[in-house]
């Protein structure tokens, strides 16, 4: 799996993968700077995108709402699939985790 910044123009994102004592999970943190000199709008921002290997792979992540929080969800991913949050620094809609499991365990 690799972990690709998406081409942008005034600010620099820059994807990390931190490994967890668990061989088989990692986390992904994204650090978004403003490079342009002057005020920058950002909108939209996809902040990773994943360049899986090959495989069978199922997407988890869950969805909230007020008083339905933590919903889980899952999916085959068998083409581009985009998670988003759009309502601020809220999780109302979708929670800010996502999980990709290859079917064979690597």
């Amino acid at each position: 799996m690799e972990l690709l910044a998406p081409d942008l123009t005034g600010v620099d994102l820059l994807p990390q993968r931190l490994d967890l004592p668990n061989p088989y999970a990692s986390v992904t943190r994204c650090d978004l700077t403003a490079t342009a000199g002057a005020e920058v709008t950002v909108s939209d921002l996809p902040t990773v995108i994943v360049d899986l290997g090959p495989g069978v792979w199922t997407a988890h992540w869950f969805t909230s709402d007020w008083g339905d929080e933590f919903t889980p969800q899952e999916q085959l991913v068998t083409q581009a699939l985009h998670l988003g949050i759009t309502s601020g620094r809220s999780s109302k809609g979708m929670h800010p985790w996502a999980l990709l499991e290859r079917a064979d365990g690597e």
